[in-house]
């Protein structure tokens, strides 16, 4: 078994030494359209917008509205 898995080995690496360009070529295709998913990566940023992640009938977020308004949070403040 082994043996027949080095006989592989050598043809592959054996053609792939000859086909240098070839697989040069394959690999940066292949990389440059990967890395064009990039282009329709988009990053949320905007903190109004976390029901995108939470769902809206969740007790976070009611907590995390509550606690994000300013005058909810000045009174916890102003209470110690």
């Amino acid at each position: 078994m082994t043996s027949i898995l080095l006989v592989i080995d050598r043809v592959q690496g054996e053609w792939i030494a000859q086909n240098a360009l070839a697989v040069l070529a394959v690999a940066l295709i292949i990389a440059v359209v990967l890395c064009l998913g990039l282009l329709w990566l988009t990053v949320e940023t905007r903190p109004e917008k976390v029901g995108l992640w939470v769902v809206r009938m969740l007790q976070v977020l009611k907590l995390s509205k509550t606690l994000d308004d300013p005058l909810h949070a000045s009174k916890i403040y102003l209470q110690h």
